[in-house]
């Protein structure tokens, strides 16, 4: 048998999309063998505009100062504008311009695969099913939008002023094996995985001159400052390379399900390593050595970089994982009262090595310059969290119809690694020293429940209610503007707690029509308020507290979500036809948690709506998403020092055509 599903479409503001996709399956030896093949092509219109804009040098700018043109008597610059600073744009200094990457729709992007699997039954006990899978993405452009541009003008919806063609190319394999098996009377299942998976991306970096440190790389005092002083092009670019290799490993044992007393259990292996060569291109400065890893250490690229890369980030970091898992159903009830106690006992051994190398001290020295950064490899990172994460159900049917159910269960997430642990003055006399790592954090949830059916299982009615404990939660910070270095970092602080409620149904109303919706309330509020602490031990107060304050809300976590969907399906001679429509809401949310490039995320509602039609083989439809072409703000932030909104895509309408044989 097989399957052909192809669908086209246009994306209001943008462009094209469209999606070809066939399945086949092939009996190979009757009731032992046979293989399935699925191959796609899914291309996925730009909506993104990269308008006219230049990026001009400001004397204001708060690395000008690297530049040494003090302001004159008179208070002018030789621009006519006033400083802040104290220090003008030397004259003559270059201005970035675009004309080069101006377009509509630049940001389309395509997905191509196919996917082979092959299915051996050896006897009505044993089977082994194995897949091969291959992936390419190719996108282009940026997905979000800048609501102004690099010298503060106001842009047009859905547009930014990009200095630099980019691009994201992303490809995998990936190969993985299930056995089926019986031993006795047990059940036995092996999992197993492997993925070799690239990426390569150049992004647009030009926005980097208005930060800190930027003028010590693209501006030279001159020996006679400021009459010799200037400034070179601002363009500038980050690029990365990266591999990353996934293996995994799972036994499991189960008795049948039918009885009383039930078991799994079983032991889970992976290994993970990433291997990543994260280049930033803002020296145009003449004068800089080129940069190289130094010889030794343990790094992706050891070669040397081109002139321009300014900064290199290239570590070779992962994690191994071993656990063994254990639990146990009880019918204290037989189909009635059902009790679940489960553990998994773990160890995490994570490692890092590498570097972190900038242009410090590059300057006028021979080449290739290995002196200046920081050599994670002496750094000797490597470390282990062992423990156990537990869980506990109680669930009881009332009625055939009605189940009330309790959970208790824990969670864990790994700590990891920065980049660098140097000192970073605060104000005040106060030294914050960034920390090298960070630990883990963990989770204690506590869940009330019902599912049920109503009128002959025409109606189903689901809900729960659960309280969670988010302790010592991990929080990324970029705040140069508070002199927490020009460096992304991580480190552990504050508590949650968070309350909820989940309400789902589904309800057949009359023969062709179907009405299914859900909807939740989240209430989250930070229960401590830790501080930044110095290298003296005292709380760091000259700067905002970045972990925010008690009562204030996790990140990304709307107080209200919901959705509702109408169907009617009727016939319509000899054929089959629907109609549906459907509306999703999402309330406020922020984007980060605590001080540091948060910002708030407005509630947004959208809706969809299709029409098809289909007899015996075949099916067609024309769709609509997001028909009130909504623009919803997904996220936002400000690490290329301009507040950047992720949007989601433009209304789409589109038909959809599907066979089947």
């Amino acid at each position: 048998e097989g399957h052909l599903d192809a669908d086209y479409g246009y994306t209001s503001h943008g462009d094209r999309n469209s999606k070809v996709e066939a399945v086949i399956n092939l009996p190979l030896v009757a009731g032992t063998a046979a293989v399935r093949g699925v191959i796609y092509n899914d291309a996925r219109g730009g909506y993104i505009n990269s308008v006219p804009g230049t990026l001009v040098r400001s004397n204001n700018d708060p690395s000008i100062s690297y530049a040494r043109y003090k302001v004159p008597a008179s208070g002018i610059c030789p621009d006519g504008n006033t400083s802040s600073t104290g220090f003008c744009v030397p004259p003559g200094s270059p201005i970035a311009t675009n004309g080069a990457t101006v377009g509509n729709a630049i940001n389309p992007v395509t997905y191509k695969g196919i996917r082979v699997e092959g299915l051996v039954k050896f006897n009505d006990e044993w089977s082994a099913l194995i897949s091969q899978s291959y992936q390419r993405m190719d996108s282009q452009g940026e997905f979000f939008q800048t609501s102004t541009g690099s010298n503060g003008e106001p842009l047009p919806d859905l547009s930014v002023v990009m200095f630099n063609p980019t691009y994201d190319n992303d490809w995998f394999s990936n190969t993985a094996l299930t056995v089926n098996g019986k031993i006795g009377a047990l059940k036995l299942v092996y999992a197993g995985a492997y993925l070799d998976h690239h990426a390569q991306a150049v992004q647009d970096y030009t926005n980097y001159a208005r930060g800190v440190y930027s003028d010590y790389y693209q501006c030279l005092p001159g020996s006679n400052p400021p009459a010799t002083s200037q400034c070179f092009s601002p363009s500038a670019t980050w690029f990365e390379n990266l591999k990353d290799v996934h293996q995994s490993h799972e036994f499991r044992l189960s008795t049948p399900d039918d009885w009383r007393l039930r078991a799994i259990g079983g032991v889970f292996w992976e290994d993970y390593r990433i291997s990543e060569d994260n280049s930033f291109a803002f020296r145009t400065a003449p004068g800089f050595a080129p940069l190289q890893p130094p010889p030794g250490t343990t790094v992706y690229n050891p070669n040397v970089r081109d002139v321009s890369v300014g900064f290199v980030n290239d570590i070779v970091r992962g994690y191994k994982q071993m656990a063994g898992f254990a639990s146990f159903d009880f019918d204290i009830i037989p189909k009635r009262l059902t009790v679940t106690i489960g553990s998994r006992y773990f160890k995490f051994i994570n490692t890092e090595r590498g570097v972190k190398a900038n242009s410090i001290g590059c300057y006028g020295v021979p080449a290739p310059c290995t002196s200046s950064g920081v050599n994670l490899d002496a750094e000797h990172l490597h470390d282990a969290a062992t423990g156990t994460r537990s869980r506990a159900n109680v669930s009881f049917k009332v009625t055939d119809d009605f189940l009330v159910y309790y959970t208790f269960s824990q969670g864990f997430r790994p700590g990891g690694f920065n980049r660098t642990s140097q000192d970073a003055p605060v104000g005040n006399g106060q030294v914050y020293r960034l920390p090298i790592s960070f630990a883990p954090d963990t989770l204690i949830n506590n869940e009330f429940g019902f599912k049920t059916e109503w009128l002959n299982h025409r109606v189903q009615f689901n809900g729960a209610l659960y309280q969670e404990f988010w302790k010592n939660v991990q929080v990324e910070f970029f705040d140069p503007q508070a002199h927490l270095t020009n460096l992304t970092f991580v480190t552990n602080g504050p508590n949650y707690r968070v309350r909820g409620i989940e309400l789902q149904g589904i309800a057949r109303v009359t023969e062709g029509l179907t009405v299914t919706g859900a909807v939740s309330w989240n209430s989250s509020n930070q229960t401590n308020s830790p501080y930044l602490i110095a290298t003296n031990g005292t709380p760091i107060t000259s700067i905002p507290n970045p972990y925010g304050t008690i009562n204030s809300p996790t990140s990304q976590s709307p107080p209200f979500q919901g959705n509702l969907r109408v169907r009617y399906e009727f016939a319509l001679k000899d054929y089959t036809a629907f109609v549906q429509v459907a509306g999703q809401h999402q309330a406020h949310s922020f984007s980060a948690t605590g001080l540091v490039q948060n910002y708030e995320l407005p509630g947004f509602t959208t809706y969809d709506a299709s029409i098809g039609i289909g007899k015996d083989k075949w099916a067609a439809q024309i769709y609509g998403h997001n028909i009130t072409d909504t623009r919803a703000i997904l996220f936002s932030s400000s690490y290329e020092f301009i507040k950047a909104d992720t949007v989601n895509r433009p209304r789409v309408v589109g038909l959809n055509f599907s066979y089947k044989f």
